[in-house]
């Protein structure tokens, strides 16, 4: 077989006008522009902000005299849950801040994108 006969045998369309080829195998391809662009997993930062409160609190409890009425694992709690929604809110905006930056960086493309079914006899 020739590459003439080749490239008479297979089958061709325009973008989304279904093709059915020798064995019956209905094709349908469409082509999309998408942009892609490197992004930030939201809940590291978020965990990682969380760490950061809880390390502050532990500092924080210990670092001034315990006032009278509070023991230090009272204040360590009352400080720990202060800090540690601190600490989520800001790795929260620190990804959204990377998340910007990043799109700077996008690139668009075009993808083609194929979706075969067979036809039953």
């Amino acid at each position: 077989m020739s590459d003439n006969d080749r490239a008479q045998s297979e089958p061709t369309a325009a973008s989304g006008e279904p093709v059915t080829d020798v064995d019956g195998v209905t094709s349908v391809t469409s082509t999309d522009t998408v942009t892609i662009h490197r992004s930030p997993r939201y809940y590291r930062f978020m965990i990682a902000g969380g760490v950061a409160g809880v390390i502050v609190a532990l500092v924080l409890t210990f670092a001034f005299p315990e006032p009278p009425g509070f023991n230090p694992a009272q204040i360590f709690g009352f400080l720990g849950i202060l800090f540690v929604i601190v600490g989520v809110v800001v790795g929260s905006v620190v990804a959204l801040v990377i998340d910007r930056v990043s799109r700077r960086n996008a690139r668009t493309i075009d993808v083609e994108r194929s979706e075969s079914t067979e036809q039953a006899d």
